[in-house]
């Protein structure tokens, strides 16, 4: 938060700087095309060229004036002039030669060959570049533009070991070769048929960059990576109007296609950055992740997992043909094209509310997977994930399908079971499958790695039979037409998505938010002799329920797109959107409606438990909201357990946990419910139970309760955190992108200064979380771990029995006092008598005597007048009471033990070596 308040008054007082500034213009625009073989024995300078037909001559002019076209548009974008062959134009003004003669068919309409100086050669295949009748092929069109645009590239090459991966070349070249083609002739060669090609469909789960002896297998991928280009060129557009997602409009001239804002000048402040080379795909890598960071202003790694989860919404909505089989059916062929599908569907349920799946992740490369949530509206998740070392952690992130959801990971060394956190929250529609994707691209790229991960998904969720929750409105389903609507787009989905979340959410009191779901853990509290039940003191662990507002997030969630800063100013920009002060009313009413509804939150507080524990309590304290015009309702007794004089009506709520990782803590409760307000003690009898005002019972599913635990800290991924900052800010508001804010750098604290880095983090093998089955018994088949984890149960258990020997202890005195009322009182009455006290007042005395509510206040009245009582109700229970049974000595214990048959020596070692642990953390064995 401090950097946000920081970078708000800081832009403040900065002035902004441009990018540099354009290239010069194009000294030649025109083209020549000659029958002329520059391959051939004879200098091509020496050849004279063959004649044209008539037909074939307008075809040239066509074709001439395209790439003159073309040419116009790339000065506009600021490119370099090509370093082609210049000859006399028909003008007599200089112009660029273009090669058109006989090469293999294998190869494509139109190529460049760069020549030993670094000057391009632009070549164009003669039999393939007219229809039988001498007209102009549409497949030309297309190759002349991405041909030129190589030819362009190469303009900015310093020498040959500067030579880029053809993903780079060849995907630039693709994406803005089909633009030209489209902008000024209606020609999409792949409308309607190739719709995958079209679009840049690649298997984006294998690395961006293919390793060189992988390029002719996949030198088809080096085109379809056009999709990565095409993506920073629409950005770029929309960060121009301060949007994160480019306007599209119905181009009705070319057939309705739809169009989206590009802008291919980008392109030109990429190659601009110089690559030194020597070739390698690693070196790629650095080099474009500095030519995005100078030139986008975001990593890599940023513009990467972005890209990828906007592509995977792709299909079907920039189809230019309905899809021949079902929507459903068309999204999963292009994930299936993508990620090579996604491996299986995460189902959580309302008793299975946690799922994993394994994915292979290659270096900068994604995957998909899909998680269905039961129930309908919108619900809360957590993902976690864990690996051995923070930089494998700090490489992943994860988006929502279509990019209106993408985070980083917040990350924490793992309370047990080694290993590193990371851990994603989002806010999702539950009733239908929801597609993740998770990119691994470190913020060095050159260091990703290839990973196996392991995703664990667990979700916010919890009842009662008093509770009746309000869901939030889910957004729209994933089967909508995908039909383009006429006129242009808001341009900014993730914006408005995330004012629509605020909006529904207002309207909701949801049961599935994280926020109405947390645990808070206390262990360092100072240990109490007292029972929990009576006192509730010492360690504990509370699980706080409530029926929160949708839109009321923690600022954990993800709601936006980017780092930490990005998330929390994306839900400003959000209520914002909404109106501060509407968001501001409403949420004040939604919180007066929880207040006033019966059941809305849940509190519940037991012994403090760690990960691994399952098992009961039953002195468990819960208190549940009364509604308006009631008090808190209270698991209290309802029996009074001060038997006699004085009331303790101990906690007695009961809960049962059925697992608690640092993933996930699930459990039911029930308890007999009063509310105190209600009651008049002044008129409340003496060993009067309390009046039950309500029963209730409920489930809980709480995920990521270690966020509850104070021995766990936080961390940020890897990297300087000033400049993971800057990217926020860029990511939110992606204006700032045209201006330099490095100046920003130069005023930020130290990125040391209280870092909280995942790289101060040490690699920690990754092993099993512990599972322990506990009751009043240690378990000796257990691991011997759970003798601590199932110690609060155990110690429970024997609370519950000695409170339950002490009521009994209790109810056998004032019985066995009751039995000697008639003695006590005839004793009195000798003693009045032995006093020499007159038969009047000897009446009222034992009239008194009589009126006491109790046989205990009656034997008080005989200590008052310092008579021997100490013989009244002085039977076999109290005797117990005053004299209870010893505990079981070392020595006893290890008798017990070798008086069984069924045990070995080692099994014995092994059982007195785990109690003398367990007596040792309650202070030694009894003497």
């Amino acid at each position: 938060m401090r950097y946000f308040r920081y970078l708000a008054a800081a832009l403040l007082s900065i002035g902004f700087g441009g990018f540099t500034a354009a290239s010069d213009p194009w000294p030649i625009k025109t083209f020549v095309l000659q029958k002329l073989d520059p391959d051939s024995a004879i200098p091509y300078v020496l050849q004279r060229p063959e004649p044209f037909t008539p037909a074939q001559k307008a075809t040239i002019a066509d074709y001439e004036a395209y790439l003159s076209t073309v040419a116009a548009d790339y000065e506009k974008m600021d490119f370099k002039p090509p370093k082609l062959p210049v000859v006399e134009g028909p003008d007599g003004q200089p112009a660029y030669q273009v090669f058109l003669f006989d090469y293999s068919d294998n190869d494509s309409w139109a190529r460049v060959q760069l020549m030993p100086d670094l000057t391009t050669e632009m070549r164009l295949n003669l039999s393939r570049s007219f229809t039988p009748d001498g007209k102009a092929v549409p497949d030309v069109y297309d190759n002349l533009g991405h041909e030129l645009f190589h030819a362009v590239q190469r303009a900015y090459q310093k020498d040959y070991d500067a030579d880029l991966g053809n993903w780079i070349m060849e995907g630039q070249a693709q994406a803005v070769g089909m633009e030209m083609a489209l902008e000024h002739k209606c020609i999409d060669l792949s409308a309607g048929k190739a719709e995958d090609y079209r679009l840049g469909g690649r298997g984006y789960f294998r690395p961006l960059s293919q390793p060189l002896q992988d390029r002719r297998k996949n030198q088809d991928e080096d085109y379809r990576t056009s999709s990565f280009w095409r993506y920073l060129a629409e950005t770029h557009a929309a960060a121009a109007m301060n949007k994160r997602e480019s306007e599209f409009e119905v181009d009705e001239k070319c057939g309705g296609v739809k169009r989206y804002e590009v802008d291919y000048s980008l392109f030109h402040k990429i190659l601009s950055v110089e690559f030194k080379g020597p070739a390698s795909q690693n070196a790629d890598l650095v080099w474009l992740d500095k030519a995005l960071r100078d030139t986008t202003k975001l990593s890599l790694r940023r513009q990467y997992s972005n890209f990828i989860s906007r592509l995977v919404d792709y299909m079907p909505a920039r189809m230019t043909r309905k899809p021949r089989g079902s929507v459903a059916d068309a999204k999963k062929g292009w994930r299936d094209l993508l990620f090579g599908g996604c491996p299986h569907t995460i189902n959580l349920t309302a008793t299975a509310t946690t799922g994993y799946d394994v994915v292979k992740l290659d270096r900068v490369a994604s995957r998909c997977f899909q998680v269905k949530l039961f129930g309908e509206g919108k619900a809360d998740i957590a993902i976690h994930v864990r690996t051995e070392t923070p930089g494998a952690i700090s490489s992943l992130l994860i988006g929502t399908a279509g990019g209106a959801q993408i985070g980083e990971p917040d990350i924490a060394p793992s309370p047990v079971g080694g290993g590193i956190m990371g851990r994603w929250k989002f806010r999702v529609d539950a009733g239908t499958e929801q597609t993740f994707v998770i990119s691994n691209v470190a913020i060095n790229p050159a260091e990703s790695t290839a990973q196996d991960v392991l995703i664990e998904a667990s979700t916010n969720y919890w009842d009662s039979t008093i509770t009746n929750p309000r869901q939030q409105e889910t957004g729209k389903k994933s089967g909508a037409d995908p039909t383009p609507s006429c006129g242009r787009t808001s341009g900014d989905n993730t914006r408005s998505e995330g004012q629509k979340n605020v909006e529904t959410g207002l309207k909701s009191l949801s049961n599935r938010t994280s926020s109405g779901t947390q645990v808070s853990q206390s262990p360092s509290i100072a240990k109490c002799a007292d029972p929990f039940a009576e006192t509730g003191c010492g360690p504990v662990t509370t699980i706080n329920l409530a029926l929160m507002p949708g839109a009321f997030g923690d600022l954990t969630m993800i709601g936006g797109t980017g780092g930490g800063l990005a998330q929390v100013m994306s839900q400003f920009v959000a209520i914002a959107d909404n109106g501060a002060f509407a968001t501001d009313a409403a949420l004040q009413d939604a919180m007066q409606e929880m207040y006033d509804t019966e059941g809305s939150t849940v509190t519940i507080t037991i012994p403090f438990i760690d990960y691994g524990f399952s098992g009961s309590f039953s002195n468990a304290s819960i208190d549940v909201n009364g509604g308006k015009g009631k008090g808190t309702l209270q698991a209290l007794g309802p029996t009074d357990v001060q038997i006699g004089p004085g009331r303790l009506f101990p906690r007695s709520g009961n809960v049962t946990i059925d697992e608690f990782t640092p993933y996930v803590l699930r459990g039911s409760y029930s308890a007999k419910l009063s509310d105190l307000s209600a009651v008049d003690f002044s008129k409340f009898g003496q060993d009067t139970p309390l009046p039950v005002d309500r029963e209730i019972r409920g489930t809980f599913s709480i995920a990521a309760p270690w966020e509850g635990d104070p021995r766990v800290e936080t961390f940020t991924a890897e990297g300087d955190r000033t400049d993971e900052a800057l990217q926020d800010l860029y990511e939110t508001f992606p204006a700032m992108r045209n201006f330099d804010l490095e100046a920003l750098k130069a005023m930020a604290p130290s990125a040391t200064e209280g870092s909280g880095q995942a790289g101060n983090l040490p690699s920690s093998p990754v092993a099993s979380f512990p599972s322990c089955q506990c009751g009043c018994r240690i378990d000796r088949e257990q691991p011997r771990a759970c003798i601590q984890i199932c110690k609060p149960a155990v110690l429970a258990c024997g609370q519950e029995k000695l409170l339950e020997q002490k009521i009994s202890t209790a109810i056998g005195e004032r019985n066995a006092l009751e039995a000697d009322v008639g003695r006590m009182r005839q004793d009195f009455e000798d003693h009045l008598r032995a006093q020499g006290m007159d038969d009047a007042h000897i009446e009222n005395a034992l009239k008194d005597f009589d009126d006491k509510p109790s046989a205990d206040e009656q034997r008080r009245l005989l200590m008052g007048l310092q008579m021997d009582v100490g013989s009244y109700g002085d039977d076999d229970v109290q005797r117990n009471a005053a004299n209870p049974p010893k505990a079981e000595t070392r020595e006893e214990y290890i008798a017990k033990l070798e008086a069984d048959p069924d045990l070995s020596d080692a099994q014995r070692e092994r059982l007195i070596s785990l109690m003398d642990e367990a007596w040792a953390e309650l202070g030694g064995w009894p003497e």
